[in-house]
């Protein structure tokens, strides 16, 4: 097996007889990345204004990609919207949306 993504350094040390001819993240690379998730859920300050969230970050990494003839799933990206709206809104019209979208799918 080949370890894929990982600099030369991180190969030679962690797998030895591997070679990974990719390469990729360094320990640098991932001691920024640990540390930047950590501060997320354990901020700095324990003052209360401090752990206030406005949402996760998006790091652009989940994406859903629905290509012609793939499976369908329930989680529809409107529908969800949709389910957000009318459970944020108290709106019977977003929720009546929701329905549709997903009896739709459902039906199919």
């Amino acid at each position: 097996a080949e370890p894929i993504g990982l600099h030369d350094d991180i190969t030679k040390m962690c797998f030895t007889g591997s070679t990974s001819q990719i390469g990729g993240l360094t320990f640098v690379d991932i001691a920024e990345r640990t540390l930047r998730l950590h501060v997320r859920g354990y901020p700095h300050s324990p003052l209360p204004i401090h752990q206030l969230s406005s949402g996760l970050d998006n790091d652009g990494k989940y994406h859903l990609r629905q290509l012609e003839g793939s499976e369908l799933h329930l989680n529809d990206p409107m529908g969800i919207a949709k389910l957000q709206e009318a459970a944020k809104t108290n709106s019977r019209a977003a929720y009546a949306q929701f329905a549709a979208i997903h009896n739709d799918i459902v039906s199919r």
